[in-house]
Formats: structure tokens, sequence, C-alpha cells
């Protein structure tokens, strides 16, 4: 291993040529040019560069913020409207003749024939009633599909709860349903 003061004195040595200090100078010179360039160009644009890019991110991020509230408010808006209609729908009043009537023509409306009916009244434990209404049809299925679709034009809040579908006849494209359905009203003491 050479020690540290040789190395010292070669370097000594070696400085006082001329050649070597030629060739120092210009390596310094070349150092302070690269620092100069560095200083006076390459640091200002990676700073603009990222400023840049730091905007770009700044309007993207405002951009998918407005977009979010926007939808934000569309859904409220969609959402508000469908609560004021199902609150229209819910203090509707409801007599179990419109009830069946209503149901019997949309039924007819559709092509529909209406089997059998069944009704029965129920108290809600917050206040209200369900008429529950238990109806067998007979027809084609997108007759039956755009019945139940057609439920929800009705003035009064008519859920179905359950349905049942059963084939009618071995080949033909007949269906016959069993469906329940509870049509709701707010009482007058209701919530």
């Amino acid at each position: 291993m050479i020690p540290l003061r040789q190395i010292a004195g070669f370097a000594r040595d070696a400085w006082r040529h001329p050649k070597v200090k030629r060739a120092g100078l210009a390596a310094g010179i070349l150092v302070l040019a690269d620092l100069l360039i560095l200083a006076g160009f390459w640091l200002p644009a990676a700073l603009s560069h990222h400023r840049l890019e730091s905007a770009i991110e700044a309007r993207r991020s405002a951009k998918l913020a407005a977009a979010r509230a926007l939808e934000t408010a569309q859904s409220y808006d969609r959402l508000s409207h469908r609560s004021e209609a199902l609150e229209a729908k819910w203090k509707t009043p409801v007599t179990q003749s419109g009830l069946v009537e209503s149901l019997t023509r949309s039924a007819a409306r559709h092509g529909l024939k209406v089997l059998s009916q069944d009704f029965d009244v129920k108290s809600l434990p917050g206040g209200g009633r369900a008429y529950e209404q238990n109806l067998s049809l007979s027809g084609d299925y997108t007759s039956l599909r755009r019945f139940l679709s057609g439920l929800e034009d009705l003035p009064t809040l008519t859920v179905v709860e359950q349905a049942r579908l059963e084939r009618e006849g071995a080949a033909g494209g007949k269906v016959r349903a069993v469906l329940v359905l509870l049509t709701y009203q707010k009482t007058a003491g209701g919530a």
C-alpha cells in the first residue's frame, strides 16, 4: 500500500510540470463551465418542468373533483325527485276497489288475463297500511315483464314482494305468474 505522503508528494511534483498545469487548468475551466451550464440552463429548465408537471396534476385533480361533484349533484337531484315521487305515492289514498281496478286495467292493457285475486290489509309497525294482493296472471313473458315495469307508473306505492312463474302448456310461450303485491299507504296518524 502506498502511503498518503508519497501520493501527495508525487502530486506536488507532477503539478510543477507545465503540461500537467495546462491540463489541470483546462479541467478546472471545464468543471466551472459545467457548473455554469448546470446553474444557468439545466436547473431553471428542471424547475420549470417541475412547475409545469405540478400545474398539470393540479388541473387534472380539479377536473376530476369537478366531475365527481357534478355526478354527486346529479345523483342527489335524481334521488331527491325519486324521494318526492315515492312520498307522493305513499300519501296517495288507496281503496281496495280502486287498487283492484287499476291492477286489472293494467293487466288487460298489457295483454294479461287475471286468473284470481286475493286481498288482505295489514297495519304497519311504523304507521300506515299495506294492502297485500295475491294476483294470478296468465300471458306471455314479455307482457308480464311490461306489466311489472308498469307498476312503477301507478299512482300508488305498489311493489312486488314475491313472484313465481310457471310455464303453461308443454311447448307454449305462455306463463302463469303468481304475484304477491304490496301497496303501501300512509295513514292519518302514520309517520
